[in-house]
């Protein structure tokens, strides 16, 4: 079973677009530990597992294509999130509760149920993938230190998160075009300041590449993400720009 990466709370791929918009609905249910689903949780540790079923919003359909960025993100994690919590696996007496889908998201990240109470200390919205690419030279000395004894002549660094799924977009095109070894990092390692509030998805992609230098890793990482408007088409200007992306190093 492939589970998201970062969350306390198993949570299966299935809720990648959850997770990417911050917009849990109507008939999604969670559980403390990834054994429930098979019963065995509740037999080897006396029912103890908790799990949440989301009541409310009512799931949206046809939405799952919409781009996930901050300001879907952000909109959505202060929405309003309704909710049974079973604290003990196989009950059916359940804690109604109204909160938020920030709290909910973070509940789950940090294991911390509190959190829920709409009365305690609000959370932090955290920091996405699309707002680490203008700081990648925070860690560039961590990156080169990775890198040190690898047979490599250029490298690309991106921000990435495989539920974000324009990124995911992204570099599938970029793998089309860049052969080389790929090393990840998780985002909140990685050595970026406030680290701590960095969303637990989010990893750093360094693609080694033996045989582009600059310009030619340059040409092919445009080719993989430039889709030029009519405009530009017209005009003859070229506004792409590898900083918008991500960082080449060598």
């Amino acid at each position: 079973m492939k589970l998201l990466q970062g969350f306390s709370w198993p949570l299966q791929q299935a809720f990648a677009n959850a997770v990417a918009q911050c917009q849990f609905a109507e008939g999604d249910i969670v559980h403390s530990h990834k054994l429930a689903d098979t019963g065995n949780w509740a037999a080897e540790h006396g029912g103890t597992q908790k799990s949440i079923q989301v009541r409310f919003p009512t799931r949206k359909i046809g939405t799952s294509g919409e781009v996930p960025d901050r300001q879907v993100f952000k909109r959505n994690w202060e929405s309003m999130v309704r909710l049974d919590l079973y604290e003990t696996l196989g009950s059916n007496v359940a804690r109604p509760l109204v909160t938020t889908q920030g709290r909910l998201y973070t509940a789950l990240w940090k294991n911390d149920l509190s959190i829920l109470d709409i009365e305690s200390p609000k959370p932090r919205c955290p920091i996405l993938a699309s707002e680490l690419t203008n700081r990648l030279s925070e860690i560039e000395t961590r990156i080169t230190s990775e890198l040190e004894g690898k047979n490599y002549k250029t490298a690309f660094v991106m921000p990435y998160d495989p539920t974000n799924h324009t990124l995911l977009l992204k570099l599938e095109a970029l793998k089309s075009l860049v052969d080389g070894e790929h090393l990840s990092l998780i985002g909140t390692k990685a050595g970026f300041a406030g680290a701590e509030q960095i969303a637990p998805t989010v990893q750093i992609k360094i693609i080694l590449v033996k045989d582009k230098n600059h310009d030619q890793l340059a040409a092919s990482i445009k080719k993989a993400f430039y889709k030029p408007a009519k405009k530009a088409l017209k005009t003859g200007k070229d506004k792409f720009k590898i900083a918008r992306h991500g960082m080449i190093i060598g």
